[in-house]
């Protein structure tokens, strides 16, 4: 199967010939080109999003996602906690470990398509309105921290927040 990449989006379609319209961006054929095998090896990490009726694999995946994007993050504290104590090889292989959960991560979230925008510049946005609300909410924990005398621990969240 040949692939084609919109000029415009990004978006890659695959099949014998380019779409008469991009179904992201609406622009017609004009605007995609074929892919070599370069440009297709440097595109191997992005997927399509899966097109599915199934609900139950919908949520199965969602599930697998938390899962899997948890455990990436817990595997890169004990990353951090390794490094902490000088067990440096231990610590290479928890983050090369945490390295493969995010990839994971990453492919479920491209196959759902959920968290993604038509663009870069729009996924830029998004994730910019993301990480507001995610320093909202921590800037509440670190109050709470603060009020309940646990300074030290507000400090480091803090910290990690610039």
């Amino acid at each position: 199967m040949r692939r084609y990449k919109c000029k415009e989006c990004g978006y890659i379609h695959i099949g014998d010939s380019a779409p008469d319209v991009c179904p992201v961006c609406a622009y017609d054929s004009e605007v995609f080109f074929l892919m070599d095998e370069e440009n297709i090896k440097k595109e191997n990490e992005y997927f399509e999003m899966i097109d599915s009726p199934n609900p139950e694999l919908l949520k199965k995946m969602r599930k697998q996602l938390d899962s899997v994007s948890r455990l990436s993050s817990v595997v890169w504290s004990m990353y951090n906690q390794a490094l902490n104590e000088g067990k440096n090889d231990m610590a290479q292989e928890f983050r090369d470990i945490s390295a493969k959960l995010t990839r994971q991560s990453s492919v479920f979230v491209m196959f759902l398509g959920e968290f993604l925008e038509f663009n870069s510049e729009a996924n830029m946005e998004e994730l910019k309105n993301q990480l507001n609300k995610i320093n909202l909410k921590n800037q509440e924990i670190i109050n709470l921290l603060i009020e309940d005398g646990n300074d030290n621990e507000a400090e480091i969240l803090s910290n990690i927040m610039k």
